[in-house]
């Protein structure tokens, strides 16, 4: 799920907070261009099927079709000296997206793996007795 950051949830306070804007206003994020895969945001109440993420005061409103790309993703923002805002959308830390390849398993003998003559001993015997 989408989280946000100080500055970002900041921002969108600040922007929802002016005169004349709606209480039930938030950032609004909706698809602009599915073969693109970018996003429209603008500062509006939220339509019936959007995801409600609502972090530090700010309220994001996420569009049925943008949850894809928002998913585990971290949005920031900052706010220019003249108060115009600007979002950047960023892999949430600590996240992967795509699986890591697994590492190698140490040979026998290699400096990580067993010590000579203790783990690599030949094909296993059956027992006799």
């Amino acid at each position: 799920m989408l989280t946000l950051t100080d500055r970002a949830a900041a921002t969108i306070r600040t922007l929802t907070s002016q005169p004349g804007i709606p209480a039930d206003t938030g950032l609004r994020m909706s698809l602009q261009d599915s073969e693109a895969g970018t996003l429209a945001l603008s500062l509006e109440s939220p339509q019936p099927d959007d995801a409600i993420i609502e972090d530090g005061g700010a309220r994001v409103f996420v569009q049925r079709d943008a949850a894809d790309i928002v998913e585990d993703r971290e949005l920031d923002a900052e706010l220019d000296d003249q108060g115009r805002a600007s979002f950047m959308l960023s892999t949430q830390p600590g996240r992967i997206r795509a699986r890591a390849p697994t590492p190698a398993q140490p040979r026998a003998g290699h400096p990580a793996g067993p010590a000579p003559g203790h783990g690599n001993r030949g094909p296993a015997r059956p027992a006799t007795g």
